[in-house]
């Protein structure tokens, strides 16, 4: 389905563990964003950009290609949100686990968008806050303190703009999650 959207070539840096080629990916993706014409093909294929961008931001640590997949996040979150869209459910999970394997990092800039990032898929209905507070609060079981700590503040950022209609169905089992985390010594 790539090669038909985006060519053979784009196709095939996809899958290049080179990031100066992924850059170039993501940088076709913007610009597919942009054309009218290969806008339907991309969204078409969307789910598959999801997974790849979170397969690749695992594998690579690059500085450049996390602030380029961060900018490309924002930008395809605010042109979805203009539109009727809504995540599919592995879609929006896989997008919300990608953000969250980096809620962590020691780049407080970085951080800082992932942060915006996440709580922008939930209030733009792109995917339910329900959906979005369930996965910050698999989170909490991080061994990374900082982690664990940037989940809680968009648990709570959730909870303040949403309120109780984000509580996950196992309304108990998140609370004691959440009880147990605030109450360890350090977060």
């Amino acid at each position: 389905a790539t090669k038909v959207t985006f060519g053979e070539a784009v196709a095939a840096k996809m899958y290049s563990a080179d990031p100066k080629d992924l850059l170039k990916c993501i940088k076709l993706f913007r610009a597919a964003l942009d054309d009218e014409e290969l806008v339907d093909p991309f969204v078409s294929v969307l789910d598959f950009v999801v997974k790849w961008a979170f397969i690749k931001s695992v594998k690579i640590s690059n500085t450049t290609f996390l602030v380029e997949l961060t900018g490309f996040f924002e930008t395809l979150v605010a042109f979805l949100a203009e539109r009727p869209y809504e995540f599919m459910e592995t879609e929006g999970t896989v997008f919300c686990l990608c953000l969250l394997d980096k809620i962590g990092m020691n780049n407080n800039v970085l951080r800082e968008r992932v942060k915006a990032l996440v709580l922008g898929v939930a209030s733009s209905g792109l995917f339910a806050p329900k959906k979005v507070f369930a996965l910050l609060v698999k989170e909490l079981v991080s061994k990374n303190s900082k982690t664990v700590s940037e989940c809680l503040d968009c648990i709570g950022k959730l909870i303040q703009t949403h309120q109780l209609e984000v509580l996950s169905d196992s309304l108990s089992a998140s609370v004691q999650a959440i009880a147990k985390t605030v109450d360890n010594s350090d977060n």
